[in-house]
């Protein structure tokens, strides 16, 4: 008997425990228990972090509101940084030496290159057209065909004569274009150059009856009417060399230096007629006559005023010669006396011109022995200046 009920017992948990598996997924499954809090604690505990964040909040309120003042108090301190850079730099602008500077004040203009505005302008559009020709010493760049130039055209032009005007060392003039030696250097020797040769490339002889017509009065009455040519020879400073032959072929007696002679011509009205290239001290208004030819542009039967006797070379191309006579004995007569005085009267002109040409001090300055190339191109610049650009030295008053 108990046998069987064990059995029946363990019968009746396999078939339940087969009806469990079976229907395990067929039972619906328990809800997921949801834990709640009280009301007041809840609130209480969110109170106490909401206090904290407004805090935190109006500090860094408070923190942002100093930083936009400090944003704010930079950018007005930036504003007039800015302002005062805008000042200064229109200040320095204003006061660097360019010519764009320049032309507003006319007055420096002249004092700075010896032109006015206008003057100064002539002759750079004269010469504009043959600009790309400047030949630039020891530049390794292609000059004009960059567009690496420090300077403009016009303002190289300008500073060319204002260095020579006032005789300025080139570091001077350096600082002032705040560019560096050798490129003013550079600027300097090729505008010497190319101005020299352009303007040796003019033809100023004479047309048929142009000194006639505008042959000043003073001549005809001292007696001088066909005159056609002053000539006069200048000579400059330049330092001696180590080397005495050098030293001896340059040294002027006249002077007691070593010296470069240039003669200047020009007619009676004051135009210039040949200024040539710069000879040494040592040589004779004769040989210097000889060697630039100038009496090849002067009409046949005319008459050369000088200071200085070259009688046979006049001979020699047709053309009478005057000079002051020479004193044979104590006394100059009466007679003498008044040709020295008409002839110096009227040579005084030539004397003009050549202190005109001399207004651009660097042909009073003592030229150093490495640069005496340069001398004679300078010269042939002032001279053609004054030709062009200037009131004839001349007498007023005309026939």
């Amino acid at each position: 008997m108990e046998k069987s009920k064990f059995t029946k017992n363990k019968a009746k948990k396999v078939t339940a425990a087969k009806q469990a598996l079976h229907d395990e997924n067929k039972r619906p499954k328990k809800k997921r228990r949801i834990l709640q809090y009280s009301r007041q604690s809840k609130d209480d505990d969110g109170g106490v972090d909401m206090t904290q964040l407004r805090e935190e909040l109006k500090k860094k309120n408070k923190e942002i509101e100093k930083l936009q003042a400090q944003v704010e108090n930079l950018l007005q301190e930036q504003k007039s940084q800015e302002k005062n850079f805008d000042i200064l730099f229109s200040g320095l602008k204003r006061g660097q030496f360019s010519y764009g500077n320049l032309k507003e004040q006319p007055s420096k203009v002249f004092d700075l290159s010896g032109f006015s505005i206008e003057e100064f302008d002539c002759l750079y559009h004269c010469v504009q057209p043959f600009v790309h020709l400047i030949c630039y010493p020891d530049c390794k760049t292609d000059g004009l065909l960059t567009n690496n130039r420090k300077l403009d055209l016009k303002t190289e032009l300008m500073t060319f004569f204002t260095v020579s005007r006032h005789s300025l060392h080139l570091s001077v003039m350096a600082w002032m274009v705040q560019g560096s030696e050798a490129t003013i250097s550079r600027c300097f020797c090729g505008w010497a150059v190319f101005l020299s040769t352009l303007f040796d490339c003019l033809d100023l002889r004479p047309l048929p009856g142009f000194v006639q017509a505008f042959l000043p009065k003073v001549f005809e009455d001292a007696g001088f009417a066909e005159t056609e040519v002053l000539g006069d020879a200048t000579e400059s400073w330049i330092a001696q060399s180590e080397n005495f032959e050098v030293n001896n072929i340059t040294f002027s007696n006249y002077k007691n230096h070593t010296t470069g002679k240039t003669p200047v011509w020009i007619y009676p009205h004051g135009g210039l007629l040949c200024c040539s290239d710069t000879y040494p001290g040592t040589i004779s208004d004769k040989d210097i006559t000889e060697q630039c030819g100038v009496l090849d542009n002067v009409n046949k039967g005319k008459v050369v005023l000088t200071d200085k006797g070259f009688a046979e070379v006049c001979l020699k191309k047709g053309v009478l010669h005057n000079r002051p006579p020479m004193k044979f004995s104590d006394q100059y007569n009466q007679s003498e006396i008044s040709v020295n005085f008409d002839i110096a009267t009227l040579r005084v002109y030539n004397e003009n011109y050549i202190g005109r040409m001399r207004d651009w001090t660097i042909l009073n300055s003592c030229w150093p022995m490495t640069r005496i190339d340069l001398l004679g191109h300078c010269f042939k610049v002032f001279a053609h200046v004054v030709n062009i650009l200037k009131t004839p030295v001349g007498p007023k008053e005309s026939s």
